[in-house]
């Protein structure tokens, strides 16, 4: 965990240790939604970059909770709930999920 703190606190331009609890807690959420997304109770190394990445995209939407788009100066950005090459980090790791099939009979 220590590792992935290090990575957030230089993709997010936080040299400093003032924001640790803060990114602690995003990575700690960011780690549940993919552990949680892929069906894993344990995070594979091949993951990590992905809790990161996650964890990086809500440190930049912090207020804006709940926004699908935002103009500003005439620009208008449409935000996805969860960016396409995050989604395609997941989809090699989501396990799949065994279904019960019934019986017409009972």
């Amino acid at each position: 965990m220590e590792e992935m703190l290090s990575t957030l606190r230089a993709l997010v331009g936080r040299g400093d240790e003032g924001e640790d609890a803060l990114l602690g807690v995003l990575l700690s959420q960011a780690r549940a939604a993919v552990l949680g997304i892929t069906g894993r109770t344990e995070l594979p190394e091949g993951l990590k970059g992905a809790v990161v990445d996650l964890a990086v995209l809500r440190y930049n939407r912090r207020g804006m909770e709940g926004e699908t788009q935002r103009t500003e100066g005439g620009v208008t950005a449409q935000m996805e709930a969860l960016p396409e090459d995050i989604r395609r980090q997941l989809r090699r790791y989501t396990l799949a999920k065994a279904g019960v099939e019934r019986c017409a009979n009972g």
